[in-house]
């Protein structure tokens, strides 16, 4: 990101350090960086950059720059870097605000997902309170800011967040469902020979259908028997179907215990 890389640049030359016991003190921001709890490969993020300049009440300039970075579905580690902070000509005023200036919703987990900087070139020093680590929330200046940050966070930050977690909920759905497509072949080829295949049709009225003849075994999506039933009630109704049908291939006496032997083999692969 471009600003962001001003940003390196500018304080880069203040050729200021803080070195203690040999070792130089940085700040500590890096992105993405997971969670040690979470067992995750790759964690991903987007960046929001902020260059704005804006005439506040009384013909006041409020300009500033810097940046709001989003990761995705996971909270910013460590957790004193999880909100906003505003610095005033390079001055950090007070730590992190994780409460995003007040905004206006009951706080989740989406809050923990968000780091950002703000660097106030011009202006909101009027804002500072006598401790100078905290602001007159009341103050045109800080009004502004607040009403930008929260637009900026209504609009474009929490949609994108929305989007993200739907889009890493689908892949995890399809990569689970994979997962169980693979284990239900295998444990149905074992049971009908590796001969059969499975292909899919709306033309059979049952879920799923063994064609002994054609050596296939035909799933209907769309069968009435599906169709008032969602989620996991659906996957239940498919297993069941999937198993009442391989045991009718057997002979009659063994149908009933071959039936109970396949619900327990889905049970122990965890296909139900």
């Amino acid at each position: 990101q471009k600003r962001i890389i001003t940003l390196q640049r500018s304080l880069s030359d203040y050729q200021f350090e803080v070195v203690v016991d040999g070792l130089s003190l940085r700040k500590p921001n890096q992105y993405p960086l997971a969670s040690p709890r979470l067992k995750r490969e790759v964690t991903r993020g987007s960046v929001f950059t902020l260059d704005r300049e804006m005439k506040v009440y009384g013909g006041r300039t409020l300009k500033l720059s810097g940046y709001i970075y989003l990761q995705n579905s996971c909270a910013v580690e460590p957790m004193e870097l999880r909100g906003l902070l505003v610095r005033i000509r390079n001055i950090a005023i007070g730590s992190y605000d994780a409460t995003l200036f007040n905004y206006p919703q009951i706080p989740n987990p989406r809050f923990n997902w968000i780091s950002g900087e703000i660097y106030v070139e011009e202006g909101l020093e009027s804002a500072l309170n006598i401790d100078r680590a905290s602001f007159n929330e009341m103050d045109p200046h800080f009004v502004r800011l607040k009403d930008m940050i929260h637009d900026l966070l209504e609009n474009e930050i929490f949609p994108e967040a929305d989007r993200g977690q739907r889009k890493r909920s689908q892949e995890k759905h399809e990569a689970r469902e994979n997962e169980r497509r693979t284990t239900l072949n295998t444990l149905v080829r074992q049971r009908l020979g590796n001969a059969y295949t499975l292909t899919s049709t709306d033309e059979q009225p049952f879920p799923v259908t063994v064609d002994t003849d054609d050596g296939v075994i035909i799933e209907n999506d769309q069968s009435a028997f599906l169709l008032n039933s969602r989620g996991n009630r659906r996957d239940l109704i498919k297993r069941i179907a999937y198993a009442f049908e391989i045991s009718m291939q057997v002979p009659e006496e063994e149908r009933r215990e071959t039936f109970y032997e396949i619900l327990s083999e889905f049970v122990k692969s965890g296909l139900l």
